[in-house]
């Protein structure tokens, strides 16, 4: 697989504001969007953006759904689950109008502690298959990310891979720094994930905090993790989700990104692929 073809994304979790986004766009980069914090209030908001910036040429590689308050695998209160899915739902739409390849969602919370494990992943899977279905009347990808660290996780390696056996219609969002703190096996899972990637987030840490930092300042051993996607059966997004930064760092660090991966597809060759192909 050719890495830097096309493939680099952004997601604006990046950036303070709509024209920043606009600004990154301009650089040929497709945009994930974050369809959270205070930039928007409800979809409809993103919406409206979102066909505001597509005549102005932006594309929308993604739409991340909302993740703040919401929990597809609530085990205490079902009104939690109910609104996930209406808010989830609604992120759908929002992709399919947007002509975004996939909507990103989070089986969990991710963050408080899990109760009964068995019946939050019952809980979740019985939702995701709910969703999997409205995508695919939708014609978007419905991308499950592996979310929360240590004991806060749903899923473990071996259980997100059963995933998208076990759901029809799933696809896969690999978060890198997720999987790095948690000690997965990196190429291996993205091996295994084969033609269900859809996309990955890619970010940098120290192995204990999810810093979300560019690529190279923490440990994450990534030549190991780019020889395992140029083999992928997939043709992922690979999508820069850095913590929040001004848009003139953010730019340099896409235009980074770019020459150091151009440098390992002149490198390793690879085969040519179509960024827009649907995964």
């Amino acid at each position: 697989m050719v890495l830097a073809a096309g493939r680099i994304c952004v997601s604006t979790l990046s950036m303070s504001s709509r024209e920043d986004m606009v600004a990154v766009a301009g650089m040929g980069i497709g945009l994930e969007l974050f369809a959270d914090g205070d930039l928007w209030k409800e979809p409809k908001e993103i919406l409206l953006f979102g066909r505001e910036a597509l005549a102005r040429g932006v594309r929308f590689a993604g739409v991340h759904a909302p993740i703040y308050d919401l929990n597809l695998a609530c085990e205490r209160y079902p009104g939690v689950r109910r609104e996930t899915l209406d808010a989830y739902r609604r992120c759908l739409e929002v992709a399919a109008a947007l002509g975004a390849r996939y909507t990103v969602v989070h089986p969990s919370s991710g963050r408080g502690p899990i109760f009964d494990r068995g019946e939050a992943a019952r809980l979740a899977k019985e939702a995701l298959a709910e969703l999997a279905v409205r995508a695919g009347q939708l014609g978007v990808g419905l991308a499950v990310e592996n979310v929360g660290l240590g004991k806060a996780a749903l899923f473990d390696q071996g259980e997100y891979a059963a995933l998208f056996g076990e759901v029809e219609g799933l696809l896969a969002l690999l978060d890198v720094g997720h999987a790095f703190i948690n000690g997965w096996d990196i190429p291996q899972i993205v091996g295994v994930l084969g033609e269900k990637l859809a996309a990955l987030h890619l970010h940098d840490n120290d192995g204990r905090e999810d810093g979300h930092l560019p690529l190279g300042e923490g440990k994450t051993e990534w030549p190991a993790v780019w020889k395992a996607v140029q083999v992928s059966a997939a043709t992922p997004a690979l999508v820069l989700e850095y913590r929040p930064m001004p848009v003139s760092r953010l730019i340099q660090l896409v235009e980074k990104a770019r020459r150091d991966l151009a440098v390992l597809d002149n490198g390793a060759g690879g085969r040519a692929v179509n960024p827009d192909r649907p995964t």
